[in-house]
């Protein structure tokens, strides 16, 4: 693992959608086995996300977390550089669907929608920067990189340190507004190491 210590330099902070602002996987899954659809079949998976109706979607699914009010509170913080939604897109449709659905909901909300091919730390500068995504192999991508991971699950009820259950190099939480303290745990890091 590389990592990058920026001290009091702001940091981005790039979040996920599905799974950690919206319940959208959750819902989509159970959609799918209702609909008789392999959900261990990835081709049958991705095709499901092409066509389904995104706005129906991200309704039935709902918020995870009070995510859109803690997403303006991190915005308001003034801790970061640049607070940002970083998705994954199976069409064009669902990039355009979910950057308006942010968009009305939070205004001036960067919104970046990458192909689901191409990994998150390939797509965007993850070196010192801060990614929130439900998906570990997202984050340990984004550790390899350089980059300060935190694993968005609600299994937990409070934010877990790199290596405090283990093996896991990366932060585990379920609140948003736990990433303030990952940012200062990074900027008091930097200050011992001089």
């Amino acid at each position: 693992m590389v990592e990058y210590l920026l001290g009091d330099e702001m940091r981005n902070l790039y979040i996920d959608f599905d799974g950690v602002m919206f319940d959208t996987v959750t819902y989509a899954f159970l959609e799918m086995k209702r609909l008789g659809i392999d959900t261990t079949n990835q081709d049958e998976i991705t095709n499901y996300f092409k066509k389904v109706d995104w706005n129906y979607l991200i309704d039935k699914a709902g918020v995870l977390n009070n995510s859109i009010q803690k997403i303006e509170k991190l915005i308001e913080s003034k801790e970061f550089l640049l607070v940002e939604v970083a998705t994954h897109r199976c069409s064009f449709n669902e990039g355009i669907i979910k950057t308006d659905d942010l968009k009305s909901r939070i205004h001036n909300l960067k919104v970046t929608t990458i192909p689901k091919k191409i990994e998150k730390h390939f797509a965007l500068n993850a070196k010192g920067n801060i990614l929130i995504d439900d998906a570990e192999s997202k984050i340990l991508g984004w550790i390899h990189d350089g980059g300060i991971g935190i694993l968005f699950s609600n299994k937990v009820d409070h934010l877990i340190y790199p290596y405090e259950l283990g093996d896991n190099p990366y932060f585990i939480t379920n609140d948003l507004l736990d990433c303030i303290k990952v940012n200062d745990f990074y900027k008091e890091k930097s200050k011992i190491k001089k």
